[in-house]
């Protein structure tokens, strides 16, 4: 069987990477007595499909051990090995001047019996310009990423259609890539889907919501050319928005044509489309063509980002015979289907919406609250820096009973090495921390952790990207933190010089502000070294997995697409607005200048009995009603969300403003932004002031 010899080379490849054992491959017993790992299929009456039998039993006399893993299918051989690679103890030790070690350890007494709980754990591959990492990768990095992902359950890789765009990392062009990942999956057996928005490559879409017949053509004709071309292609998913723009109706034409198409050339291939970016009206005319037409050429239904209500609620207005899919974004933090929850303004504002993106614990929730009434998931990803999460979310659709923790602790170990199995994956768990609530000294302890890590770590560690990737935001989220903490206490010092213009007079106090500002204009001497690692481990992770950490170095399409290396040093105080208020006041009348010091002084001040709310601050935010648990609503559709602008988005029309409007509170949808004051004096009248902004300019 050529797919269980496929089988076979990965568990002999892996392990070799990781002990330098190079265990040889037969397709025949051996007749001497040794060690050995059986691979085969027999289906097992009431297992699921997918799942294996495990057992490791140990000849005494011989002192071999012989390891079983029986698929009830093909596939269920591929899954078997991978949660063998992620049970056994593998390490290779090497020194100079000293003797080489190496071992694969497995529990003598494991025996297990599992099977998937949810049939679909699809991650995206997005190989185009857009991708903050995949479109510098060679067809053999992306075979072994796949290897990876299948390790912890993954049995389906989705790709981007083409769209017209041209990267300078790419190695060859986005169809062609396509059709390479489609044989990987052939070679391996598992599904194959593409992502095919409703536009050609050029670029054209679909006007007014309408279906063009001419358009429509030009789209089939691209699409049919692609799929003729690929070995295996088992689902077609074509999104209503997020690119789209089509009404419902002719959405439902579009897709019912890409079908026709598809079938020709893959003819048991599946049809799926998704609801997003529909108003309510388009929502009701959508579940109502389900409902009415019921077309017998439709698989189900997707559930994504930029959808009015939430999937339980997309469940209830389905049709009962149409399965629906999660379609999570797991790689944005800002801006995001998922958003991070009281993220610090400071990390949000420079670190920005595609950063590393390790949040186990989150995903972990987000996953137990959206899931259920599912047929499983897809992942949206457009690069590696949701490396973890991704993992989070295979291995949970596999077992919705393992804990964070413990899928965190079999990443660290079966992905950096067994000496890491608990200490990284504590680091991990810290880094997660340090984007929840108000900036403490936890940012500087979590950096201490990874710094007593990296000491040690010997070269094949430190060359490892994905122990690079939390390195990188260790120093990324400590130097942040220690820059905000200094132009805070800048900008404090600022205005206390400002207060005492009554007596040094008003242009001696603007000057003295402004100078005590102007010693954060260059941060980088703050912490030196740590801003120096950063840029370090930048060329590292460009190096390995060409993550583009830079628009300027390593050519990123924008930095908003994971290049926050451009955005180490934005400002984290009001510097630019006080700066532009005192130029105008250096040039004005003694009374405008005294006028314009007491409004720069005093714009905070509620006046007495009066409370004044930061409400981008998750720290001075105090009267604010934050709604539900994250747990409870990870999609903020019941739930206040603090957030901010991104910093790139910061263009001409922007004006420069305090740097507490550059971030807010913000509902969704008809949900209401709710304030609560306890203890008011009921004999007085109150004014109620707000400022209003929002995250597009």
């Amino acid at each position: 069987n050529a797919v269980l010899l496929k089988y076979g080379s990965i568990l002999q490849q892996e392990v070799a990477a990781r002990s330098l054992l190079t265990w040889p491959i037969v397709t025949t017993p051996p007749t001497s007595a040794v060690s050995v790992v059986q691979l085969s299929i027999s289906a097992q009456s009431g297992l699921k499909p997918e799942g294996f039998q495990l057992t490791v039993s140990f000849d005494n006399t011989f002192q071999v051990a012989v390891v079983s893993i029986v698929g009830n299918d093909q596939r269920g051989v591929l899954f078997g090995v991978g949660r063998l690679l992620r049970e056994l103890q593998m390490n290779a030790s090497v020194g100079y001047n000293l003797p080489m070690t190496r071992s694969v350890l497995v529990a003598a007494n494991l025996s297990l019996v599992s099977a998937p709980a949810y049939p679909l754990r699809s991650q995206m591959i997005s190989y185009r310009a857009a991708s903050n990492s995949y479109d510098g990768w060679s067809v053999q990095m992306m075979e072994q990423y796949v290897r990876d992902l299948a390790v912890f359950g993954t049995n389906q890789i989705e790709v981007v259609s083409p769209d017209g765009s041209w990267s300078p990392h790419y190695h060859l062009p986005i169809d062609e890539m396509a059709v390479a990942i489609s044989g990987i999956m052939a070679d391996i057996d598992c599904n194959f889907s593409i992502w095919y928005p409703t536009a050609t490559s050029a670029g054209a879409t679909f006007k007014d919501g309408a279906f063009d017949p001419d358009l429509m053509n030009r789209v089939l004709s691209e699409s049919a050319s692609l799929f003729q071309r690929l070995p295996r292609l088992d689902t077609l998913f074509v999104p209503s928005g997020d690119p789209g723009d089509l009404e419902p109706v002719a959405l439902f034409q579009y897709v019912e044509a890409q079908a026709v198409v598809l079938r020709k050339f893959h003819p048991n291939a599946q049809v799926w489309v998704s609801n997003q970016e529909f108003n309510a009206s388009q929502l009701d005319e959508f579940y109502g063509y389900l409902h009415q037409a019921q077309p017998d050429w439709l698989t189900g239904i997707v559930y994504g980002p930029h959808t009015r209500g939430n999937i339980s609620a997309t469940r209830a207005s389905l049709p009962s015979r149409y399965p629906l899919r999660h379609y999570p974004d797991l790689a944005h933090g800002l801006k995001s289907q998922f958003p991070n929850p009281d993220w610090h303004f400071a990390l949000s504002f420079t670190e920005e919406r595609e950063s590393i993106n390790q949040r186990p614990v989150e995903h972990w929730q987000i996953f137990q609250n959206t899931q259920p009434g599912t047929i499983g998931f897809g992942g949206y990803s457009d690069g590696c820096n949701d490396d973890l999460n991704k993992v989070i979310w295979s291995a949970l659709a596999w077992d919705p009973t393992l804990r964070p923790e413990d899928i965190t602790q079999q990443y660290s170990k079966y992905f950096v090495g067994l000496a890491y199995e608990q200490s990284l994956a504590t680091g991990l768990l810290a880094l997660e921390q340090n984007w929840r609530g108000p900036l403490t000294d936890g940012v500087f302890e979590t950096l201490q952790l990874f710094q007593s890590l990296e000491s040690s770590a010997p070269p094949h560690v430190l060359r490892n990207w994905r122990f690079q990737q939390a390195l990188y935001r260790a120093y990324y989220d400590a130097y942040t933190g220690s820059r905000y903490l200094f132009e805070t206490d800048l900008e404090a010092d600022a205005i206390a010089a400002l207060q005492r213009y009554p007596t040094t007079g008003t242009i001696a106090a603007i000057k003295a502000a402004a100078d005590i500002l102007n010693a954060g204009a260059d941060p980088s001497p703050l912490h030196a070294s740590w801003r120096q690692r950063v840029y370090q481990l930048a060329e590292a992770l460009f190096q390995s997995i060409n993550a583009e950490l830079s628009v300027t170095f390593y050519q990123a399409i924008s930095p908003e697409r994971g290049a926050n290396l451009d955005t180490i040093d934005v400002p984290l105080n009001s510097r630019p607005w006080l700066t532009a208020q005192f130029a105008v006041l250096l040039n004005a009348s003694e009374t405008d200048r005294v006028a314009g010091i007491d409004a720069i002084l005093n714009w905070q001040q509620p006046g007495n009995g009066g409370f004044y709310d930061d409400l981008g601050n998750v720290a001075l935010q105090p009267h604010l009603v934050s709604g539900m648990a994250y747990g409870d609503d990870p999609s903020f559709y019941y739930t206040a969300l603090t957030s901010s602008w991104e910093f790139v988005t910061l263009g001409p029309s922007v004006p420069v403003m305090p740097v507490q409007w550059y971030n807010w509170a913000e509902s969704f949808y008809d949900s209401p932004l709710e304030m609560r004051y306890d203890g008011l004096n009921t004999t007085v009248q109150y004014k109620l002031r707000a400022v209003y902004g929002g995250d597009v300019p």
